[in-house]
């Protein structure tokens, strides 16, 4: 089942006030498009480059809508007491605190590969199927919108959420981390090198520190295929690792085999060496360490 809130949740999880309406105690699903909206939903007016939700809240109450999240302002193109308008400071960080709270709820292991992860995503989807273990995958996450969206809709039986982050700008960056709230922050070799041409490397540098600062508080890594990153902030909640092939070979790792999946040496090498097949080095210590962190027997990937 995809998530469901009350008003009162709402007004708590995204910090907004009421700016019309009345409020009651149905619970609604949460969605950003009124094609696609059903009876009951809670209609959040994001607003983009192309479209502002708020020029549509009129299409979401008549298609069923109980109401809506929307910016503050001083007035509304739609007014009434049976159709609740909850003002937040930003809607679309309220939509990734709502997933939060979901992704909260349900705990899932969650791993973001940072950059083109295409191929790693792909990797670990099958090595987790093979095991039997419900995940939900997202190649290319270019905004936070989609990242939300992927968390509020993921089944209550879901067990990990593997996404491949490659922003279309650095303003999606940090909502897209608040819903996340990874467990396994991965940055891949020139991780966002798409936007170096149109960012600021000041901008770049706080992108990835607000990527840390949302790690999860319980139980968190971050992993490096370039080695020690001076953006990365020296946070007791994340260890930064880098990736020298010595990393199996040392007994201090070796005996935490709860951590990191099989304890012994040779299981590692073995899924380091049909890794390394399809991919570079580096991308293949990243998926077997990734897969190992996340309670994946990486010897499974020779399969």
């Amino acid at each position: 089942m995809a998530a469901v809130y009350t008003a009162e949740e709402i007004l708590e999880i995204a910090g907004g006030r009421l700016a019309a309406g009345n409020i009651g105690p149905e619970t609604g699903a949460i969605s950003t498009d009124t094609r696609q909206i059903k009876e009951g939903d809670w209609f959040v007016a994001l607003e983009g480059r192309r479209y502002n939700g708020h020029d549509f809240l009129g299409d979401a109450f008549s298609n069923g809508a109980i109401g809506a999240i929307v910016s503050e302002r001083t007035g509304y193109a739609i007014a009434s007491h049976s159709f609740p308008l909850i003002a937040v400071e930003a809607p679309g960080k309220a939509l990734s605190c709502l997933a939060r709270n979901w992704r909260r709820r349900l705990n899932p292991q969650v791993i973001v590969l940072c950059g083109d992860g295409d191929e790693l995503v792909n990797l670990i989807r099958v090595v987790a199927t093979g095991q039997r273990l419900k995940v939900t995958c997202l190649n290319r996450c270019a905004k936070a919108k989609e990242a939300a969206e992927l968390v509020l809709d993921m089944p209550e039986d879901n067990k990990l959420i593997v996404v491949g982050l490659s922003p279309c700008d650095l303003n999606e960056v940090e909502n897209a981390a608040i819903a996340l709230e990874p467990n396994i922050l991965s940055f891949l070799p020139m991780a966002f090198d798409n936007l170096r041409l149109t960012s600021d490397p000041l901008d770049l540098k706080a992108a990835k520190i607000s990527l840390t600062r949302n790690l999860n508080r319980m139980w968190a890594w971050i992993l490096s295929s370039e080695g020690s990153d001076e953006s990365m902030p020296g946070d007791s909640t994340a260890t930064l690792l880098t990736c020298p092939q010595k990393f199996f070979e040392e007994p201090k790792w070796q005996k935490r085999p709860n951590a990191f999946g099989p304890s012994l040496a040779e299981d590692y090498e073995q899924a380091l060496s049909a890794l390394s097949v399809r991919l570079n080095h580096g991308r293949a210590w990243l998926c077997t360490t990734a897969c190992a962190l996340a309670g994946i027997a990486p010897g499974r990937l020779i399969d």
